[in-house]
């Protein structure tokens, strides 16, 4: 999904649907690039939503980790107003500053804790698997995981 349409068919879906569209975005990313990629790709302009998703599964240890990311890459488009609008302006003039000075920040001053907080994403997998909450929410909540046709 891409595009303004993307949160309005969100919207549409049962909680637990959407869900587990979130956290199938979250997870491939993260997993294929790093928080850095989930930011960067157009699955970035849904990162509120799997925050709350997140919340809703109770995979707390992941809320606290996805809140960090957010918190850094919100530092990044504090610093970058364009980098902020990267999905309207794909290869945006950062600050009429050269490209090169943003990579040159991005590599040196946020990727490493975008990395961190990557590694630390993986880790949890062997002792907190996303998919053990979703598993559990989907079981008690069966109703909020299938989609009727009106």
């Amino acid at each position: 999904m891409d595009g303004p349409r993307e949160a309005d068919i969100l919207a549409t879906l049962p909680r637990g649907i959407r869900a587990g569209y979130t956290l199938v975005v979250l997870d491939s990313e993260v997993r294929n690039g790093g928080f850095y990629q989930w930011f960067t790709n157009s699955s970035g302009k849904i990162a509120n939503d799997t925050l709350e998703d997140l919340r809703l599964i109770e995979a707390t240890k992941h809320v606290r980790l996805v809140q960090q990311a957010l918190q850094l890459n919100e530092r990044l488009e504090a610093k970058y107003p364009a980098y902020k609008q990267r999905w309207e302006s794909p290869e945006p003039d950062i600050d009429g500053e050269p490209e090169a000075d943003f990579w040159s920040d991005v590599e040196t001053n946020f990727e490493p804790e975008f990395d961190r907080l990557s590694s630390n994403f993986y880790s949890l997998e062997d002792t907190d698997s996303l998919w053990n909450h979703f598993g559990t929410y989907a079981r008690v909540h069966p109703n909020e995981c299938v989609h009727q046709r009106g």
